[in-house]
């Protein structure tokens, strides 16, 4: 009986330790979750502030068209050109390629956690082969000791081992 109760000891607090292991690595705000989340958290704040710079630079354009200036670049650029102006027109070489700058935009990382009653399964399945364990290692003992035991000479008060 107070075997029973050692064992069921043992399985309860190593299930318990194994399942809240479980949950915290591979569980939902477990590490790997948190890794997951840290990197999609890095790519929505990237794509922030590649919008906040493309917003800056709207706010800079719109503010360099409201002033005389401004408004006479934009339409050079576009090409007209105002009355009283020489215009040279350049013969243009062909096109060339242009060269491209290989940018690397964060990626997420995928994660699906598990589901806490799989977490559980695993857990109690660790903790019952452990117990198994040491329930074998346990009764393998008992019987080296009660063999040493049976032998003659060997009483409760002396004990000696062959070897």
């Amino acid at each position: 009986m107070q075997k029973t109760i050692k064992y069921l000891i043992i399985f309860i607090a190593l299930a318990s330790g194994f399942f809240f292991l479980l949950t915290g690595i591979f569980g939902s705000r477990g590490v790997l979750d948190n890794r997951a989340l840290k990197s999609q958290l890095r790519v929505v704040e990237y794509e922030e502030d590649k919008l906040n710079m493309e917003l800056e630079s709207l706010e800079n354009q719109r503010d360099s068209l409201s002033t005389e200036e401004g408004l006479r670049n934009a339409a050079i650029n576009l090409g007209y050109y105002v009355e009283g102006d020489e215009v040279y027109r350049f013969a243009t070489p062909a096109l060339q390629e242009s060269v491209t700058i290989p940018v690397t935009t964060p990626t997420a990382i995928e994660y699906t956690p598990l589901k806490p009653i799989l977490c559980f399964l695993i857990a109690t399945a660790a903790a019952a082969l452990a117990v198994l364990v040491v329930a074998l290692i346990d009764s393998r003992r008992n019987s080296l000791n009660d063999f040493e035991q049976s032998k003659p000479g060997n009483n409760s008060d002396t004990f000696y081992i062959d070897g």
